[in-house]
């Protein structure tokens, strides 16, 4: 004689199976994702942190001017004013690390 619960224990197990595989292949797709992010490029930074103040072009706002700051400052007085200010109208540290580098770097070709 066929037990009646057979069936639903058959689309029960393949069920599980069918969640397990599905969550495991999830997980191996966000492992994927998590490395793939790509650093952000020095006028992305500038567009985020800057460009309210200098301006979209480095034109200058309430900030000043730098489309030739590359011409009158070093990479590292760059990173030094970013860092800290010489006025109270920029708060200090916007950016820092890798950001803070490639930022400065950027700026300083800017002559």
């Amino acid at each position: 004689m066929k037990n009646p619960l057979m069936p639903f224990l058959t689309i029960a197990v393949l069920g599980i199976i069918l969640i397990v595989v599905l969550s495991t292949v999830g997980v191996n797709q966000n492992a994927e994702g998590e490395g793939a992010t790509e650093a952000a490029t020095p006028e992305e930074i500038f567009a985020q942190n800057c460009a309210m103040c200098h301006g979209q072009n480095l034109e200058g706002a309430s900030g000043p001017n730098l489309q030739q700051i590359g011409s009158k400052y070093s990479v590292d007085e760059i990173k030094g004013v970013i860092q800290n200010p010489p006025s109270a109208a920029m708060p200090p540290n916007l950016v820092s690390g890798e950001e803070l580098d490639v930022l400065a770097e950027w700026l300083g070709e800017q002559k």
